[in-house]
């Protein structure tokens, strides 16, 4: 600890009694000249670049110096109270640069006498920061404490210097702290997009945020929409420029108006900076009048809504854009009179003004910008009384018996959700309306805008007769939508890297609700089903990653989502649940959303929650299975004379990382079979078996479906399951399944022995859910995995069992599972005759129903298959389509199916440009049929410049969208040229961005699998 004392009523003469003190004098005069000297250079003025230098931050604290410093809950606490201000020195520019034997958390003091102060604490409180406290001082006074502080610490190299080197190192000060003191905002401050300095200086400074958001929505798509948005709020530090995010061309700005006069616009990198002359400490106000972004209004001939996740609400008008800054947002909408309009909040008033109307809703509670929205346009409204008040849901849908048929069991799966997610929390619905918007051709399943929730229409709309994959894959999208109105709109991650957080608990609880109302269904073999093979799907590509993944700027957060996120956490959650048990997990969750409700949290303080509950070590855990990525390998053999069994554990990585979890593996001789549980801790783990009297069959690894990884079945199980399942359960059957196809990736098991097995497979298999998981393999291994010639060789058995499964099935709803999947894998002319004459409805497909939607794909079908009918077909089937919506998606896909490579050619050319990208699932439909096995090798000319537009893609797009794009580019290529065409782009581009490299590299998993099969047939 060092001391340094000067008292300010001291003579300047007594001071220069000393040496010391007479050095230190003069110092401080060279720095008020140098200063003076700054002032000149720069257009501000010295004592406001010292304040750019030195945020301040305001602190709550006693008057006793003995008490601990606390952050006042508030800049409104702060306010209210400027007699004790902490100053922070950037320790990083000047203290850590010239006493770097100083550790952080070693204070040392400065004595003064300034309003009855003494003995005023110095501290280095972190790597970037020291403090010190006092009453508030002039900024002159503040001045000469900060440089005395410099330049009087006690520390031994300046003692042990000589004189001429202290006055050496005074000099150095004396010229870098003018130049340290005149610095404006960082670089990193205003990149592009929102940095995590940026977002952590926001944080520190504002608080309070309120918005109050209007725009003006003309009927005409080619006509602007102006807007005016208002920002409310605290500030506790006017040092530095607020920087707004706005990713708009500067003439998008007309105006801005900063507590109450005129403000230069100041455009930079997607931000607008307010000059800190026009801020004030405390309550500020900031209105901007702009021309909206249109990209995320989805702008559409009769409609619009908005899609603001991750962080394209700056794309539409200027906001704080970051989660841990929650807002109330008071929204106006000025709309056509016969237009419909939903927000977050119910409405507040309605005003006629001519053929125009506005609506004024009510202020939300604090939400982020990501969760902020609305939709307008022309919609039927349908509505439910209930407990709880008004239920609405808004829609497109012509067809009023789709509509009937629907109506109630929509309602009801809401209901049930949100009775079930009160019941499990312990907290009542924490919003005060509950609405949904099933929109057209939406670029996802579903968006969790609290008190607007939007759908794909198709997920919740059905046809009639839809299959069971379908019901069940409506009520979990509507348990998820409704799981996120706890875990993500309540409780808000605080950056991006924990989206994975409220994603997780959305499908966990998901699960959980859904199973009451299937119960015919077996739900552990669903969740198998449902989340092993996509996870997979991911996790053994070189292009996987962690559950918890790291984000330097939210421009980059879109590139988090994916399957690790949708379906891996959620099984890793499973195993927390076991490891907790599920009523102390449950109480650990309802602790965490009331801790933090309308706030945010990260995983870290729900860990710190958990870990309190129970002695298991979570963070060990939470370590191996959210921060590490890859999955274990795990091979299974014989050991001993059929005495024993060895599981030997491999990390792929070569890094001898451990997934701790507990396996069980079914050993199954001709005479009985036997479950046996270990849990996983070594390399190599020898079960010691009681065997039968007659020969060992299989050992079927990870039998229960609780474990997690890939696991090489040993050559004697190999050729049993082989040739055939169904002397097992129905979840044994799906755990074979799912590592049989794994042992397919991995190169242990033949496409064509693996297709002879499917075939078989297919004419027993009863359970329903385990045949649309065959036909899902099936088709892959179909389209990608045989070369021509085995194609045509397994095309006629294949057809013929579909075709046969097709009239014969039992219910419409099978029927079409079958059907979809004939139409999809038809090679021969003669299956395709007969499908034309079912689209054409000269023959009856055994009890299929084939409403607009199904006709319409399968009139995709024909058109590739019968190119010499593309215009009679495509004339007919546009005739046919009644909805508005549809028949312009018609009409964008079908070009993709044309017989003539030119306008193929001009169809995919077009995608280019990122206007004619906005409409995504059609985008990714056409895409599709570009790349369509059929067109093969023609399509892969396509895949360069695909992969050239990747990074604009992920700039314009939604968050599922470049993932999407690479899956419908690679998706059914299996040439050696095309994985040539892959590995060259990335080698080529060694500074290629790594989140999208990794995309690249998920996507082409199969590619590369499958050109080595390919290859070595050829």
């Amino acid at each position: 600890m060092a001391t340094a004392a000067i008292s300010k009523g001291t003579p300047p003469t007594a001071w220069l009694g000393s040496a010391p003190f007479r050095k230190r004098y003069l110092a401080v005069f060279a720095w008020r000249l140098s200063m003076a000297a700054c002032s000149r250079v720069f257009p501000s003025s010295p004592y406001r670049a010292f304040r750019s230098a030195c945020p301040i931050s305001f602190l709550k604290e006693a008057r006793s110096p003995s008490r601990t410093m606390e952050r006042r809950s508030s800049p409104a606490d702060c306010a209210t109270d400027d007699s004790e201000i902490t100053h922070i020195i950037p320790a990083n520019r000047v203290l850590r640069k010239f006493f770097p034997e100083t550790s952080i958390g070693q204070p040392f003091f400065f004595e003064c006498d300034d309003k009855g102060i003494n003995n005023l604490p110095i501290q280095i409180t972190t790597r970037e920061a020291a403090v010190f406290k006092t009453r508030q001082l002039s900024f002159r006074n503040v001045f000469f404490i900060y440089f005395h502080t410099m330049v009087s610490v006690d520390l031994p190299f300046l003692h042990k210097s000589s004189f001429p080197m202290k006055n050496l190192f005074l000099c150095l000060l004396i010229f870098l702290l003018p130049v340290t003191a005149c610095q404006k905002l960082s670089p990193v401050l205003t990149e592009p997009g929102v940095s995590r300095e940026l977002a952590s200086l926001r944080k520190q400074t504002i608080d309070s945020l309120e918005y109050q958001v209007f725009f003006s929505i003309p009927e005409s798509m080619e006509d602007s929409i102006p807007g005016r948005v208002t920002l409310h709020f605290l500030l506790s530090d006017r040092s530095l420029p607020l920087v707004i995010d706005f990713r708009q061309p500067a003439g998008s700005v007309h105006e801005i108006i900063a507590n109450g006069k005129p403000c230069p616009v100041r455009p930079k990198n997607g931000h607008l900076l307010i000059e800190n002359r026009y801020l004030k400490r405390g309550r500020n106000e900031i209105s901007v009048g702009f021309l909206a972004g249109e990209s995320p209004l989805n702008r559409n001939r009769e409609f619009l809504y908005t899609l603001f996740v991750p962080d394209r609400a700056s794309t539409c008008f200027p906001c704080i854009d970051q989660p841990d800054l929650k807002a109330t947002f008071s929204c106006s909408l000025e709309i056509p009179a016969h237009w419909e309009a939903v927000a977050n909040a119910p409405e507040d008033r309605i005003t006629a003004q001519g053929d125009r109307k506005r609506i004024d809703f009510r202020s939300t509670p604090p939400l982020p910008t990501y969760l902020f929205a609305f939709a307008a346009g022309i919609f039927q409204v349908e509505k439910l009384e209930t407990s709880r008040g008004s239920m609405r849901f808004y829609h497109r849908e012509t067809d009023e018996k789709k509509v009937r048929r629907n109506r109630d069991e929509v309602f009801k799966l809401h209901k049930n959700a949100l009775e079930w997610m009160e019941e499990y929390t312990g907290i009542p619905y924490p919003f005060e309306k509950f609405d949904f918007v099933l929109i057209p051709s939406f670029q996802y399943g579903g968006m969790e805008h609290p008190g607007s929730i939007f759908y794909s229409d198709t997920r919740i709309l059905l046809n009639e007769a839809p299959d069971l994959q379908e019901q069940l894959g409506r009520a979990n999208l509507i348990a998820h939508e409704t799981s996120h109105i706890w875990f993500g709109d309540l409780v808000t991650m605080e950056w991006f890297n924990d989206v994975w957080l409220k994603e997780v608990f959305a499908g966990f609880m998901a699960d959980k609700i859904v199973n009451p109302s299937f119960p015919e269904i077996d739900h552990d073999l669903l969740f198998l089903l449902n989340h092993y093979p996509p996870s997979y799907e991911v996790d053994r590509t070189a292009g996987t990653h962690p559950v918890a993944q790291p984000l330097d700027n939210l421009c980059n957060a879109g590139t988090l989502y994916g399957n690790i996120i949708y379906h891996k956490a959620p099984i890793a959650m499973r195993m927390l649940e076991q490891i907790m048990g599920e009523p102390v997990l449950r109480a650990g969750l309802q602790q965490y959303l009331n801790t933090f409700a309308y706030g945010n949290a990260t995983w870290k303080d729900l860990i710190r929650i958990l870990d309190g509950l129970t002695a298991e070590e979570l963070e060990t855990w939470g370590k191996s299975w959210i921060d590490e990525p890859g999955m274990p390998h795990y091979h299974v053999s014989q050991a001993g004379n059929e005495q024993s069994v060895l599981l030997s554990a491999i990390d792929p990585a070569g890094r001898k990382r451990n997934w701790p979890q507990t396996l069980h593996l079914m050993v199954a001789w001709e005479d009985r079979d036997t479950c046996l549980a270990v849990k996983t801790a070594g390399d190599e783990i020898i079960l010691e078996l009681q065997p039968g009297s007659l020969p060992l069959r299989y050992i079927l690894p990870n039998s229960q479906g609780l474990g997690y990884g890939y696991f090489r079945i040993d050559s004697l199980s190999r050729q049993t399951f082989l040739k055939g399942l169904q002397d097992m359960p129905p979840l044994q059957r799906g755990v074979c399944w799912i590592n049989l196809w794994e042992n397919l990736m991995h190169r242990q098991v033949e496409p064509g022995k693996l297709m002879d097995l499917i075939l078989r497979e297919l004419e027993a298999e009863s359970d329903r859910q385990i045949i649309r998981r065959i036909l899902s393999y099936a088709h892959v291994l179909f389209r990608q995995f045989l070369d021509p010639a085995t194609r045509e060789k397994w095309a006629a058995p294949l057809e013929s069992l579909l075709r046969e499964k097709t009239l014969t099935a039992s219910s419409p709803d099978m029927a079409r599972t079958w059907f979809t999947a004939l139409s999809d894998m038809t090679v021969s002319d003669e299956t395709t005759r007969w499908l034309a004459r079912v689209w054409e409805g000269k023959e009856q497909a055994g009890c299929l129903l084939l409403p607009e939607t199904d006709r319409t794909e399968l009139a995709y079908e024909l058109m590739l298959r019968l190119p010499e009918r593309y215009e009679e077909i495509r004339i007919r089937q546009r005739a046919s389509i009644t909805h508005p919506d549809r028949l312009e998606q018609f009409d964008f896909v079908v070009p993709a199916l044309s017989p003539d490579p030119a306008v193929r050619d001009s169809c995919f050319t077009s995608f280019a440009r990122a206007p004619n990208r906005e409409h995504e699932p059609w985008v990714l439909q056409s895409l599709s049929w570009l790349h369509h096995p059929f067109r093969h090798p023609r399509a892969e000319k396509y895949i360069l410049p695909a992969l050239e537009w990747l990074e604009e893609i992920q700039i314009t797009g939604d968050i599922f969208f470049p993932g999407r794009w690479l899956d419908a580019t690679l998706g059914t290529c299996n040439s050696r040229s095309a994985a040539n065409t892959v590995s060259s782009f990335l080698k080529e581009r060694p500074g290629y961005p790594e989140n999208l490299r990794m995309k690249i590299l998920q996507s082409s998993d199969k590619l590369f699998r499958a050109s080595a099969w390919y290859h070595n047939n050829q």
